[in-house]
């Protein structure tokens, strides 16, 4: 029953299409909603626990005693587990006899998975408000998380990757939370939450716009489909209209593309009428943008990411910018002697 070793995609990809979960996930006595299988060295899949019964102290532990790492559940209660992972990602963050890279890994699971499930349902839907009281509790629950020494450095390598649309809301949310706890007695828990939640949100407009519009480089993009592009904060509003959002939530949503020089949109903001809470999950979300693959060019760079938003200065506001790059530094994404080098320029 030994497999001490990470499953592979040609593993899941084998039998009844199971997927693999680490056993320091599955808190015993929460589990019943999905079967739990263990992989034997000859490569068939065990039953160890049926639907309906709880995973014992005891016999977990003898999955630990037998060397047991990862477990597997059927592709087909894939929706059961990540119920279960939203129920109960506070009590695996805070058990620290769990590692913590794989207490950040669950949170990342976790959390992608529901931002996932809101972007592909396209808001809004009267079935999705229960699971905006999730989203709620996850940045919460984040946010408490990322007082654990460590947490959020390893929190911020996870978030770099994907493509996808909710990989850059969730990346986005982490960046900005971050600059703006270095913002200290200025930035209380509650507003926290709220720019956290709209950090989640600021793109859930572009769930509205042409995916024709969306795969093209925006230069490239003609007024019509310019003018289509330029309205997903105001979709993004719209669509968000029957969540209980805050203001400062809604908020970043509406002004998350206006500059400081007044070249933005949609209202032309200039720098004194864009709260400072927008002005930092707008460089944050340039930066993800920056740092992350689109159907139309590579990944950039941190460092480039940041020199090229650095020439701009001027739209974003050079506190901001500093706040950022001590983050990357800290988190150990930038050298410090490439960000005191490179990046200081007109920052």
């Amino acid at each position: 029953m030994k497999d001490t070793r990470t499953p592979t995609s040609q593993d899941v990809d084998r039998g009844e299409f199971y997927f693999p979960v680490d056993i320091m996930f599955l808190k015993p006595w929460t589990v019943g909603q999905f079967p739990v299988y263990v992989k034997q060295e000859e490569g068939k899949y065990l039953l160890y626990t049926a639907k309906g019964h709880d995973l014992s102290i005891e016999r977990r532990e003898r999955l630990f005693e037998n060397g047991v790492r990862f477990v597997f559940i059927p592709q087909n209660f894939k929706k059961e587990y990540e119920y279960y992972l939203w129920n109960n990602l506070n009590a695996i963050l805070t058990d620290e006899s769990i590692p913590l890279k794989q207490r950040t890994v669950a949170w990342y699971k976790g959390s992608l998975s529901l931002v996932r499930e809101f972007f592909e349902e396209k808001l809004p839907r009267p079935l999705l408000f229960s699971k905006f009281n999730y989203v709620k509790k996850m940045v919460q629950e984040t946010i408490s998380f990322f007082t654990t020494k460590d947490a959020s450095r390893q929190a911020l390598r996870l978030v770099s990757r994907g493509f996808q649309a909710y990989n850059h809301s969730v990346g986005t949310m982490v960046l900005t939370l971050l600059v703006l706890q270095s913002y200290g007695d200025k930035v209380d828990e509650d507003l926290l939450l709220k720019c956290a939640i709209g950090a989640i949100f600021h793109d859930v407009g572009k769930c509205r716009v042409p995916e024709a519009i969306l795969e093209r480089k925006p230069e490239t993009l003609v007024d019509d489909q310019w003018d289509i592009y330029k309205s997903h904060p105001n979709l993004g509003v719209g669509l968000c209209i029957n969540l209980p959002l805050a203001t400062e939530s809604l908020h970043c949503i509406l002004f998350h593309h206006e500059l400081d020089d007044g070249s933005g949109y949609p209202a032309g903001l200039e720098a004194e009428f864009i709260p400072f809470y927008v002005k930092a999950l707008r460089v944050c979300e340039v930066y993800d943008g920056l740092t992350r693959a689109t159907g139309y060019r590579p990944a950039i760079k941190p460092y480039v990411a940041l020199q090229r938003i650095n020439n701009y200065h001027h739209h974003y506001g050079k506190d901001c910018i500093k706040r950022l790059i001590m983050i990357l530094v800290e988190a150990q994404v930038l050298g410090k002697d490439i960000t005191q080098n490179k990046t200081k320029g007109n920052a």
